[in-house]
């Protein structure tokens, strides 16, 4: 039935028996109008669409270049503040501990807070009359007094090396000592020198050769430290307390001071230490150093 039927409206497509009505010209003519106008439309949208499409593209792009600045600015900001807070550290270390003049023992310098113990009664491995003990806790603070300095660090101090000592142990370099190690020898020199018949084996150092005390070594020692003291300026403010046995202000010694970490120095200097009396020194003039005869700063 469905095969005939549409044959049938085959049949009927039309007065002249086509499959298709003939063309009309006018009508054909609004046709193209109609056409030439929906494909214009479609052009016109298109080209929108083509618009829109690249600008979205556009903003994508800025939008990306945009947080790829703020994330470089960011990036930038954070290294300026580090650079910045890194370099300010490191003009306050070198302000406080002697950036002005070059030094290898720089990098051993690390700042720290530091309570004193310091009060007329307190006591510490340090203090007290003479005893084995004592003398034990000061040979170890003094145990990493010499250092080897190479050339270059030589050069960097502006030292001459036609009259600096050199080391003949086998391994070169030129005979050192950090100043710090000088103060603690001088400090110890002094102690020694107030109950120096107690020790025998520094009165050959400490006396002339009539058997009297010589004041030039003690006297040379104290002004040392009155300097390396004045140098330091130690700014810490020191405040008075009221006590029970005392009618006077008592100032309070037991306070928190700046101060460079001792271990960090005194390891680096025991890095960098020499046996002296293996190091073979020779005196251009005099001939070998004799260590026997006093222990000298250089123990």
């Amino acid at each position: 039935m469905f095969s005939s039927s549409r044959r049938k409206d085959e049949n009927n497509d039309n007065e002249h028996g086509l499959p298709f009505s003939p063309i009309d010209e006018e009508q054909a003519a609004s046709s193209y109008s109609t056409t030439s106008s929906l494909l214009a439309e479609h052009a016109t949208e298109k080209l929108k669409l083509t618009n829109r499409r690249h600008r979205w593209q556009q903003w994508n792009l800025f939008r990306w270049l945009d947080f790829g600045t703020k994330d470089v600015v960011y990036i930038g900001l954070i290294a300026a503040i580090v650079i910045l807070f890194a370099s300010a550290e490191d003009r306050y270390i070198s302000s406080r501990c002697g950036g002005l003049t070059y030094t290898p023992a720089k990098e051993a310098v690390v700042l720290e807070k530091a309570k004193f113990h310091a009060g007329l009664n307190d006591t510490t491995r340090f203090r007290g009359d003479p005893r084995p003990e004592l003398e034990d806790a000061w040979d170890e603070l003094l145990s990493a007094i010499n250092i080897r300095v190479d050339d270059d660090e030589l050069t960097k101090m502006g030292r001459d090396a036609s009259t600096a000592v050199k080391i003949n142990d086998g391994e070169g370099g030129y005979a050192g000592m950090l100043d710090i190690f000088h103060h603690l020898h001088c400090l110890r020199m002094i102690r020694i020198g107030y109950t120096l018949d107690l020790y025998p084996a520094y009165q050959p150092m400490l006396s002339s050769q009539m058997g009297e005390l010589v004041p030039m070594h003690i006297d040379h020692c104290i002004d040392e430290l009155r300097q390396a003291v004045m140098c330091r300026a130690d700014v810490t403010v020191l405040t008075s307390d009221w006590i029970d046995w005392h009618p006077k202000p008592w100032l309070n010694f037991n306070v928190e001071h700046e101060c460079v970490n001792w271990d960090n120095v005194f390891q680096w200097s025991k890095e960098h230490w020499y046996d002296i009396k293996k190091a073979n020194l020779v005196h251009p003039h005099f001939g070998p150093v004799d260590w026997s005869t006093s222990p000298g700063p250089h123990h």
